[in-house]
């Protein structure tokens, strides 16, 4: 006998739950709803009115290949700072200090955050749209960037933006597709 569920956002509670419980993705990288007009009807259980309710109608196969229709293929990304918060590095033999910030990279689908990426950022500040100094954000700055975004299972599509949102996707889907 199949499970019987009272409202959508149960179904999409026990969704989430499926889709979460491996530990590697997160709902909000799903169009919940598609899943859920994929794989559910409503109507009554059993043929009582009273026990009405949304039932899944797809096998196990199709339910998976539902959920991996219904993923965010292309997802935002954007830089923010954790603060003002800094501190000087010692490079050690070489007299020299930098200053070193942290950051964040904030990545966020129609249904809300996915994930957040810690960046060191040496040398400068992270540049905001209205004062942008190019000198400061260099390219072993993106180099840093995307090699923590390809550490935590992200790809950049396209331009990493550091003032500016930018397109990541899951380096998996992307290999997938």
């Amino acid at each position: 006998m199949s499970q019987t569920f009272t409202t959508r956002d149960d179904v999409r509670d026990h969704i989430t739950e499926a889709i979460e419980a491996g530990g590697n993705a997160q709902a909000s990288e799903y169009n919940l709803d598609t899943i859920v007009d994929a794989c559910f009807t409503y109507g009554p259980a059993h043929g009582h009115i009273q026990d009405a309710g949304f039932t899944c109608t797809a096998t196990t196969v199709e339910f998976w290949a539902a959920v991996q229709d219904a993923a965010y293929d292309e997802l935002t990304a954007q830089f923010t700072e954790t603060g003002d918060t800094h501190f000087v590095e010692d490079l050690g033999d070489t007299n020299t200090t930098v200053e070193v910030y942290d950051a964040s990279i904030v990545i966020s689908s129609p249904a809300g955050q996915v994930d957040t990426i810690a960046v060191r950022i040496r040398d400068g500040r992270l540049p905001d749209a209205d004062n942008l100094d190019i000198e400061d954000w260099t390219d072993a700055h993106t180099a840093r960037a995307i090699a923590a975004l390809n550490a935590a299972g992200w790809t950049v599509v396209g331009d990493l933006t550091p003032s500016a949102p930018f397109t990541v996707r899951r380096a998996s889907a992307h290999e997938e597709r």
